[in-house]
């Protein structure tokens, strides 16, 4: 890399072999090669954010009689917004009806002390609240993933060949 042209000179292949690109898309996401190579630090949006999710499958009892336009909330993702005074902490959760099962997580900051059987328990309360009553329809949970990650951004994310691209360029949303 020449830093006075800000540009990449050359790449180094696994075999040894090196080439002079045009243009260089890094896509590497998490993994972030190109910053580390040229040493450029992100700027953080939030540090240690838990995120806790599973998809709830369909009943197969109910496959055959389900209509998705006579329920408002299968019809697009629904997103809550989690106060400490109504839900107990603080965060985000989604519900994203997808058919044959509906993907439900909750994001908190890693500070929250509530279990991941609490936080589903509450979110399922406070979607249902609305309206979205996810165990009418979806009652077979799959195993529940917990996440901790970061997110972050890069102030600069290009330049006079080469470009940081998706969750290399920032991380505003934990991706799975």
């Amino acid at each position: 890399c020449d830093a006075r042209k800000d540009a990449i000179q050359s790449l180094q292949l696994e075999s040894g072999e090196r080439i002079g690109p045009r243009y260089v898309f890094d896509a590497t996401n998490a993994f972030r090669l190109l910053p580390k190579l040229l040493g450029m630090k992100p700027k953080s949006l939030v540090t240690d954010l838990r995120i806790i999710f599973t998809h709830f499958l369909l009943d197969p009892r109910k496959k055959d009689t389900l209509r998705i336009e006579d329920h408002h909330w299968m019809q697009f993702s629904n997103v809550l917004r989690h106060y400490k005074s109504v839900s107990g902490f603080e965060g985000t959760s989604w519900c994203i009806p997808l058919r044959d099962y509906v993907s439900v997580g909750t994001s908190v900051p890693g500070s929250v002390s509530l279990s991941e059987d609490e936080l589903m328990e509450v979110t399922l309360q406070q979607f249902k609240k609305r309206n979205i009553d996810i165990a009418e329809f979806y009652n077979q949970p799959t195993k529940r993933q917990v996440i901790h990650t970061d997110l972050y951004y890069y102030p600069k994310v290009h330049g006079r060949n080469w470009l940081l691209a998706a969750g290399c360029a920032c991380q505003p949303w934990f991706t799975t």
